[in-house]
């Protein structure tokens, strides 16, 4: 039987996710840039916590955002179809392919 160790139990009772799928040390620079309306820079931290973890996924749902704010229309649609080809949140995927379908004219 695999022991469980308290901040596991912690980790399932606040339901957060896998470190390396959601979480870059310095990624919440780009959310304040972000919020600040700084797009450039937010989405300068979006890429550097991309290339440190390609596989993480918010990055990608943030730097697509970012760039459909900034109508850079394509490389949201990369960043946002990434996104969904990494998620497991369904509700998110959801979301985004609504906003896929809008960018491609499906809407």
């Amino acid at each position: 039987m695999e022991k469980t160790t308290g901040r596991d139990v912690r980790r399932k009772k606040a339901g957060r996710p896998k470190k390396n799928q959601y979480y870059v040390p310095g990624f919440c620079g780009a959310v304040a840039y972000a919020w600040k309306g700084e797009y450039d820079l937010a989405i300068e931290d979006c890429t550097a916590a991309i290339w440190i973890n390609p596989n993480f996924t918010m990055a990608y749902y943030d730097r697509g955002q970012l760039y459909y704010i900034e109508e850079q229309y394509d490389l949201a649609a990369i960043d946002l179809s990434k996104f969904v080809d990494l998620s497991d949140d369904p509700e998110m995927i959801e979301q985004v392919e609504e906003i896929l379908k809008e960018i491609s004219g499906e809407a």
